[in-house]
């Protein structure tokens, strides 16, 4: 990405940035091939980089900032589902900068990833499962969403209603899973573990979180939910 505002719909999408990361670092390890690698560790580097500047900007390594998903929805606060891509990603890179020689770089994404790692043990793991920490008072795109609250006037964008504003004001942006258990908040360390990198959380601190998944997502009586980001998926 080049230009815009990192805070629209029209933002790339978290994951394809972060996922693309470590999809180089897989065509590396098939390849074999040092000098298709040097070529695109700069690249790399840029988007890897682009991340932190734009969802990461206080260095928290977690996604703070609302990022675009592949729900087509925004994430506001941190939640595991895009973070652990993200520290999928961080691992990837450090591994392709110490083969390139790069230690300075190997050294900080290593260490980003181990305080990451620690961030979402902490804040994000409830006991059972991973959640998300819906935040957007103190963002800088909090303060942006208050002015869009009445819209631009334009047909496609009349803002929040007032119950939706209502809902904002107590509980966040709309469309967050909050305290709820998603199937696809673990996919980051699937892909971190599919390509032989160090965990994206801690393996051995809790039972497996799947165990949750199951329980919220099966149960005859499941735990209250937000609104859904796709209504029609559950009218199929």
């Amino acid at each position: 990405p080049i230009h815009g505002d990192p805070h629209i719909q029209s933002d790339p999408v978290f994951g394809v940035l972060s996922g693309g990361v470590m999809k180089v670092y897989r065509e590396w390890q098939v390849l074999g091939d040092i000098v298709w690698l040097r070529e695109r560790y700069p690249l790399v580097r840029r988007s890897l980089d682009y991340c932190m500047r734009t969802w990461d900007p206080n260095g928290e390594v977690a996604l703070i900032e609302p990022h675009h998903n592949t729900y087509d929805i925004e994430f506001w606060g941190a939640d595991i589902m895009c973070t652990s891509f993200y520290l999928g990603a961080l691992r990837a890179v450090a591994e392709m900068a110490e083969t390139l020689g790069k230690q300075e770089d190997a050294t900080t994404y290593r260490e980003l990833a181990d305080l990451g790692r620690v961030y979402c043990d902490k804040y994000l793991y409830n006991g059972e499962y991973y959640l998300q920490r819906v935040q957007w008072k103190n963002l800088k795109a909090g303060r942006a969403l208050i002015k869009k609250l009445a819209g631009s006037g334009h047909h496609h964008d009349l803002g929040y209603t007032p119950e939706a504003t209502k809902i904002l004001r107590r509980e966040g942006p709309k469309y967050q899973y909050g305290t709820g258990c998603i199937s696809d908040g673990v996919m980051g360390q699937w892909l971190t573990t599919q390509l032989g990198l160090p965990d994206a959380r801690q393996p051995d601190a809790y039972p497996p979180p799947p165990q949750g998944y199951f329980q919220t997502q099966l149960s005859p009586q499941p735990a209250r939910s937000r609104q859904s980001a796709a209504p029609w998926l559950c009218s199929q």
